[in-house]
């Protein structure tokens, strides 16, 4: 009978072990998740990049805040040598199916995504990203 109490609790350390082994394989999982969708969001910012620039060539502007990053698939009013195809068929949501935040300031702008949270600040995968396209010094 003691036998079978050891046995019973051998396998109880063990699948405790286990379970330990398995937290941490999860954890390492979601970091590499994490970092794999951070570089996700910077390649979906290089592409917009040459959108807006593609955008400006055209428009001698860049896209308003009004207009955002709508204005790569559909021509705004004012801009008579848009296209003539769209600069981007569909701007995609970032890798947390979240909108791109797209600001323009003083004919520069900036592209953000917060996170998993969609909110500002955070570490891990609520960490925030955002890309400047600055104007080239004269």
């Amino acid at each position: 009978m003691n036998y079978k109490i050891l046995l019973l609790l051998g396998c109880a350390f063990a699948l405790s072990g286990c379970d330990k082994l398995r937290k941490a394989q999860l954890e390492k999982a979601r970091e590499h998740l994490s970092e794999a969708k951070g570089a996700q969001v910077k390649l979906q910012f290089a592409e917009l990049k040459v959108a807006l620039e593609m955008f400006k060539i055209d428009c001698l502007r860049y896209p308003t805040n009004e207009e955002g990053l709508l204005a790569l698939e559909q021509k705004p009013a004012d801009c008579a040598s848009w296209g003539p195809d769209p600069y981007l068929l569909k701007v995609q949501k970032d890798p947390w199916n979240k909108d791109l935040i797209y600001k323009m300031e003083n004919d520069s702008f900036t592209l953000s995504s917060l996170g998993a949270d969609g909110v500002p600040g955070g570490e891990g995968e609520n960490k925030d990203f955002s890309f400047e396209g600055k104007k080239p010094a004269p």
